[in-house]
């Protein structure tokens, strides 16, 4: 299949399929014919999968680890496989220098996929790690902004409590005066 047949068969622009192949080069198996490309028929697959992770919102990291838990075989493990058996029949020695050739750049690619592997688990670490400081931190404000809320309540109350001992004082003053006897009063 070419480009535009894989855009066909998904109902999505050529141009969104050809950044899909892009990105996922990697699960894409495909055949070269000359200077053209056609995608085996596992390509739609694996580009199908893409489709349903996408609408599903999900990430282009977060799909290339959802295709690698997949069963969808890597492009270059397999054509390391092919070079391998290639090299064990009997080819010319000018074939076999060139499989020799595509043998060690398939060998590149997996230790570079290797390496992004890598990468994306010390990425997941670390934004893991500052979630857990940002979740401490914001427990920390929180106890002391509960801390303060605390500190002002008792001091409200405080003053509350100060003004009710004036007014029962201002009372009491008030109640001497009512219960003295009327000669008392009088004479002051």
């Amino acid at each position: 299949m070419r480009l535009k047949d894989l855009a066909s068969e998904l109902d999505v622009a050529r141009t969104t399929v050809s950044d899909w192949v892009t990105d996922f080069h990697m699960f894409i198996p495909y055949v070269m014919d000359g200077r053209s490309k056609f995608y085996e028929p596992a390509a739609l697959d694996v580009l199908r999968e893409v489709q349903r992770l996408k609408k599903q919102g999900i990430y282009k990291a977060d799909i290339y680890k959802e295709l690698k838990e997949m069963d969808f075989a890597l492009v270059v493990e397999d054509a390391a496989e092919e070079i391998k058996n290639e090299l064990q029949s009997n080819l010319s020695l000018d074939k076999r220098e060139d499989l020799l050739n595509m043998f060690k750049v398939a060998i590149n690619q997996k230790q570079m996929l290797e390496n992004h592997d890598k990468r994306f688990e010390e990425h997941e670490r670390v934004i893991t790690q500052f979630k857990e400081e940002n979740d401490k931190k914001f427990e920390e404000q929180s106890e002391a902004l509960n801390e303060i809320k605390k500190s002002y309540s008792q001091a409200a109350s405080s003053e509350e409590l100060n003004e009710l001992k004036k007014e029962n004082e201002s009372l009491k003053k008030r109640l001497e005066k009512l219960e003295k006897p009327w000669y008392k009063k009088l004479l002051g």
